[in-house]
């Protein structure tokens, strides 16, 4: 009796050892098949591959792009940096950079179809008027603290390209008095309208007049060109709680003969 029971365990050894073998065996060769497979069909691990490549490089330009629209639809300028940068990241995304670029410029500037696309395109309309604006501010009366002027370089932002553009000092007999000027141009007016900042931008120069204590005023160029506008408008930042207003309601902030320089009353508080 225990002759046969030593001899049934012994057997029942043997037969588990073997399953155990052919167990191992039959998943090392599961494992070398998908191996094998892997090798034989590259294509598909590397497609897989470039598609998540593919999906994280168009991803980031994608965001770039938006964020880059956004910044210069708030700042109301394009200079040539931007707009070479915003033609990069359109193609890299699919988008018709020329498309985007006649867009921007509409809604920047009031140029539209053939206006844009023949206007030059080494010419940043924003800088342009800025340098107008600035020759009319008498070097006798006002003291220039700050210019941002072209506030895109290098391919970044600059820390204050949301401020307005020219900050001075005036010189008056009443004393000094430090003040910021906001340059926009545009090609025409809408209809009965002239859209002369985003509401956006109105109420974010507002906080900074708010939170400087300096008077704030943004000079409207429309028409002609951005070197030698038709009309001029020197325009109190704190008159307007919308940025885009009935001609009407600006005929009161125009400088009839502005060649002849801007001057600040401390006593109105007023650019005139």
């Amino acid at each position: 009796m225990p002759s046969s029971y030593f001899y049934l365990l012994a057997v029942s050894l043997i037969l588990g050892f073997c399953a155990v073998v052919i167990l191992i065996r039959k998943s090392s060769k599961e494992s070398t098949y998908k191996m094998d497979d892997t090798i034989l069909n590259p294509k598909e691990s590397k497609f897989t591959s470039e598609q998540d490549e593919l999906i994280e490089n168009t991803e980031e330009p994608s965001i770039i792009l938006e964020e880059a629209i956004t910044l210069a639809l708030e700042d109301g300028k394009l200079s040539k940096g931007e707009e070479l940068m915003l033609r990069e990241k359109a193609r890299m995304v699919g988008k018709d950079p020329d498309e985007l670029i006649q867009q921007l410029r509409e809604d920047l500037f009031g140029l539209e179809g053939e206006e844009s696309f023949s206007f030059d395109p080494d010419l940043n309309p924003g800088l342009a008027f800025e340098r107008y604006v600035f020759q009319l501010l008498n070097p006798r009366y006002f003291r220039l603290d700050h210019w941002a002027g072209d506030k895109f370089l290098a391919g970044r932002y600059t820390s204050t390209h949301l401020d307005p553009d020219i900050q001075v000092t005036a010189n008056t007999v009443e004393g000094r008095f430090p003040i910021a000027v906001e340059c926009k141009w545009r090609a025409k007016q809408e209809g009965d309208y002239i859209r002369f900042a985003e509401d956006k931008q109105l109420e974010r120069y507002q906080e900074f007049s708010k939170e400087t204590g300096k008077p704030t005023f943004i000079v409207l160029g429309l028409g002609g060109t951005p070197q030698a506008p038709e009309e001029v408008f020197l325009i109190p930042i704190h008159v307007f709680k919308r940025g885009s207003q009935h001609r009407a309601s600006l005929v009161h902030y125009r400088k009839p003969n502005p060649e002849v320089g801007f001057f600040f009353d401390p006593e109105s508080g007023t650019l005139m």
